[in-house]
């Protein structure tokens, strides 16, 4: 599947929004969604997210957040993982968070 990561970036405040776009670091923000494949590829961007919104219930309310909870991400089923060390496990996948990224390199 992939890594998902959410970013708040920072706007110039927009006339008439009150607080939609005001986030808990008090600045004014819209929120980006990306999801990347094991190849680094973009598969999912959402943008313009309330800064006002958490991480989560921008997924929920993204289209792919929708797709992800209706089952209809054509998500292969677990199956058998050939190089697996322990015999007969199967390779689930999932959608991760932080810490999925590739290795910081100096």
């Amino acid at each position: 599947m992939g890594a998902d990561r959410f970013m708040h970036v920072v706007i110039q405040t927009p006339n008439n929004s009150r607080s939609l776009f005001y986030n808990y670091k008090g600045t004014f923000s819209i929120v980006l969604l990306a999801v990347v494949d094991a190849k680094y590829c973009f598969r999912v961007v959402d943008v313009g997210g309330y800064g006002r919104t958490s991480d989560g219930r921008t997924l929920v309310n993204s289209t792919f957040g929708q797709a992800l909870r209706d089952g209809t991400l054509s998500i292969p089923e677990r199956c058998h993982a050939s190089r697996s060390r322990v015999p007969g496990t199967q390779t689930p996948c999932f959608c991760g968070r932080r810490g999925l990224s590739p290795p910081e390199t100096s």
